[in-house]
This record gives structure tokens, C-alpha cells and sequence, in this order.
């Protein structure tokens, strides 16, 4: 308020920022031995909570993993070693994600610091504590007589850890959310921006295709189609007569009287399209059709369906780092219908929209219609999402005889179930693509 735009409002707005986020993480926070820390040691009355939740767990692993029963517990209560198992291994995984969330933001700005900062991190938070604990353990003369079983638990960790991350096969799935819909020539859609004048159409009468079922107007389109008529014939005009005095500019007017043409046939092209036709035969389906006179139509936004051999499908939104996936490697979809969210029905791919795009099938996939796509806040229909995705669409075998047509633009969960894979080949791919988008390494 105080300060022009500029170099000095942006620092002050960054350390306003930077200082009250950094607090809320921070400072109030037990697992990190600040100000929250000792207030909670002060809480629960348990002086050196940290130190003393590392000897117990030094404790835990020395008796019950080595099997040194020599071992002697630390002096706590029932109450307090609750607390130091859940305290240590808390506070160990927040320190290390708060420091690589950090180093991940500055490598997007200075990769080679961002860098360092993930390996200072790693390495102080995790590597270094460990190595000291081998060292340690080494030199214990305790150990030393239990030494097979020792280093059989140590070495026992990777090995146990790699089999479980990359030999033994979990479950693998793509879930997405989808919309239910109907082939694109059973769905009626504005074919400009226009009003309602009239629904020239009974809804569950059938209808033919080519026959108008609502008819629209644009004032302003036409308007402009008006002015464009008096720009042609002036151009035509201004042809006309430079045959007979300025040959020379005569090639010149001709293309400006074609181009004058073109957009007077744009706008004829435009207002043939703002009466809403059947693209196939069918039963007219509109929901409120009484509701629709006088209301203000966007080009391609829908407004009914018509019901006849086409058979409702799903046309499900998929990531770019899904699409492969479901494209090549699909064993069975899993989908679950708003009419009965408990009960899974299967589906079958049916096709895929040849190219990748921004443009959702329904509001109703965005976030502004309970979906989970960020869509682009300039888009007032909310069909324009932020990323890239691709389309699939999806047949339901179950709902070819009696669909229920009452869901349709209705939200459904699909899930496409993939051969099953290793959890440790599947985090390296992620951990591979986010490298490549965020720091193109």
C-alpha cells in the first residue's frame, strides 16, 4: 500500500511471505527442535523427548534385532515410550522431506545448488547418522559376540528393500475420473453463441435427422452480417469503378473484395449453425426444455441428447504419463456409476481421440465442477484445462440393454487395471519424469 511496484515492494512482499510461511513450518512445529519442540516437551512432561526417542529406538534394535539381551532399557514409563516410537521415525522422514522440498524449489532456479542442498540433506539427515551407527557397532564388544546375527539383520535391510521395491509384483492401476455421455452425433449441442427462441421439438417425440430442435438468434451476429453486406458492395463498388479509371489498382480492390467475401460467407456459415439440428435419428431427450426459452447458449455447450441405437459411454480424462498405459497395457476397466457408487460394473475401451489436447468433454471434470482438473481461469465454461490430456472412450456392456439416461453428464470413477508391477520400477519412472519436466535432466 505504502510502496510503488517495483524492486523494493517485491522483496517486502517475498519476506512477508517467506516469514510467516516459514513460522507455520517452522517454528510452532514439534518435529523440528524449535520453539514447538520444547512446548510440546512441555505438554506431555517428557524432558529431551528427541534424544531420548532415538536411545529407545537404539534400544528396540539392539535387543529385539541384534538379540543382545545384555542390552538395558532406558528408564520411561509406558506412557513415554509410546511417545518415543512415534516421535523419532516422525521426526527423522519430516526433517528429510522439509529439506528436499526445499532443495527441489532452489534446483528449479539454480540446479547445481539445489543439488548440493538434496545431497547435504540426504546425506546429514540419513547417511551420516547411519554410517556412524555401522561404526559404532563395529567397535561394540557386545556385537562383536553376537556378530553373525548382527550383520546378518544389517545386511538383511537393502536386501529385504530391494526385493519388496523392485522384485516383488503389486497391484498396478490408472484411476481417472469421466463423464457420462453419449457419441458426439446423439449429443445436441449450440452451434454459436445465441439465445433461445424457441424448441421447435417435443421432448421424447422421435426425431429425424437434419430436423431443427431449437432455434436460436445472435442479434449481434447478424448485425454484423448486415455491416459485412455494406463492405462488400462498397468494395464492390470501389472495383467497379477503378476498371474504368485505375486499371493499376484494380488487382489490388479485387483482393480486398475477396477477402470481403470470405468474411460475409464466415458469417452466413455462422448463422446457419445457430439452430440446433439432429445429427442422427433418435428420441429427444432435454431436461427442462420449458427452462430453455430466452436463456443464453455458448458455442458447443450441450443441451440435450437424443436416445436411439447409440449406447451411452464414458469419455474418461487421462494424464500424459497414463496414456500409454491405458493405451497399451489395459487388462480390465473397473468403472463405478453415480446411479451406484458401491457397486463396480466393467467397461471396454473403445477408442481413443487421435491427439492430445486441453479441451475437457463436461465442466463437470474441472474443479470448478467437483472434478480434479485445474482448468483455465479465463475459460468461463471451465472446459480448458491447465495440462495436456488425453481422451478415451469407454462402452458399458451392462447398460446396453436399459442405460439409465437419467445420469448422463453425470461424473463416474474408472479404474484401469494394469499387469502387475514392482513399486520401486514404478517411483524411479515418476522420479525420472518430474526430473525431466522440472529441470530437463
Amino acid at each position: 500500500m505504502l510502496l510503488e511496484p517495483g524492486f523494493l515492494c517485491s522483496l517486502c512482499y517475498y519476506m512477508l511471505v517467506i516469514g510467516s510461511v516459514t513460522t507455520v513450518l517452522f517454528n510452532p512445529n514439534p518435529l523440528l527442535r524449535y520453539d514447538g519442540y520444547y512446548i510440546l516437551c512441555d505438554l506431555i512432561e517428557i524432558p529431551n523427548l528427541g534424544n531420548r526417542a532415538n536411545a529407545y529406538w537404539i534400544y528396540l534394535l539392539r535387543r529385539h534385532v541384534f538379540g543382545i539381551g545384555s542390552t538395558q532399557p532406558p528408564s520411561s514409563t509406558p506412557a513415554e515410550r509410546r511417545w518415543f516410537i512415534a516421535y523419532a521415525p516422525a521426526a527423522l522422514l519430516y526433517r528429510l522431506a522439509v529439506t528436499i522440498t526445499i532443495a527441489w524449489f532452489v534446483g528449479q532456479q539454480y540446479f547445481f545448488i539445489g543439488v548440493l542442498l538434496g545431497a547435504w540433506s540426504i546425506t546429514a539427515g540419513f547417511v551420516w547418522p547411519l554410517g556412524k551407527g555401522l561404526v559404532k557397532l563395529w567397535h561394540d564388544p557386545q556385537a562383536s559376540s553376537r556378530a553373525l546375527r548382527v550383520w546378518s539383520a544389517v545386511a538383511s535391510v537393502p536386501v529385504l528393500a530391494g526385493v519388496l521395491l523392485f522384485v516383488v509384483p503389486l497391484p498396478h492401476h490408472t484411476r481417472a475420473k469421466a463423464v457420462l455421455s453419449l457419441p458426439d452425433n446423439a449429443v445436441l449441442r449450440a452451434g454459436g453463441d445465441g439465445f433461445v427462441r424457441q424448441v421447435m421439438a417435443t421432448p421424447g417425440a422421435a426425431v429425424a435427422p437434419g430436423q431443427v430442435i431449437v432455434h436460436t438468434d445472435a442479434p449481434a451476429l447478424r448485425a454484423d452480417y448486415r455491416v459485412q453486406l455494406g463492405k462488400v458492395a462498397e468494395a464492390q463498388a470501389r472495383r467497379d469503378a477503378a476498371w474504368n479509371v485505375q486499371p493499376a489498382a484494380a488487382g489490388r480492390l479485387e483482393e480486398e473484395l475477396q477477402h470481403a467475401n470470405a468474411a460475409l460467407d464466415r458469417l452466413a456459415v455462422d448463422i446457419g449453425q445457430l439452430d440446433i439440428r439432429a445429427g442422427s435419428a433418435g428420441t429427444l431427450l432435454i431436461d427442462q426444455a420449458a427452462d430453455l426459452p430466452g436463456r443464453h447458449l455458448r458455442k458447443g455447450e450441450p443441451i440435450g441428447y437424443l436416445v436411439g441405437s447409440e449406447r451411452p459411454v464414458l469419455k474418461v480424462i487421462v494424464a500424459q504419463q497414463h496414456a500409454d498405459w491405458v493405451r497399451s497395457a489395459t487388462r480390465r476397466i473397473g468403472v463405478r456409476l453415480p446411479q451406484d457408487f458401491s457397486r463396480e460394473v466393467e467397461g471396454r475401451l473403445l477408442r481413443e481421440v487421435p491427439k492430445a489436447g486441453k479441451e475437457l468433454p463436461s465442466a463437470t471434470l474441472g474443479l470448478s465442477g467437483g472434478g480434479d482438473q485445474t482448468v483455465d481461469p479465463r475459460d468461463e465454461r471451465g472446459t480448458t484445462a491447465i495440462e495436456t490430456l488425453f481422451e478415451f472412450e469407454v462402452e458399458l456392456p451392462a447398460l446396453a440393454g436399459s442405460p439409465d439416461l437419467r445420469f448422463l453428464g453425470s461424473r463416474a470413477y474408472v479404474s484401469f487395471e494394469h499387469p502387475s508391477e514392482p513399486l520401486g520400477w514404478r517411483l524411479w519412472r515418476e522420479v525420472r519424469r518430474q526430473l525431466l519436466s522440472h529441470f530437463q535432466v
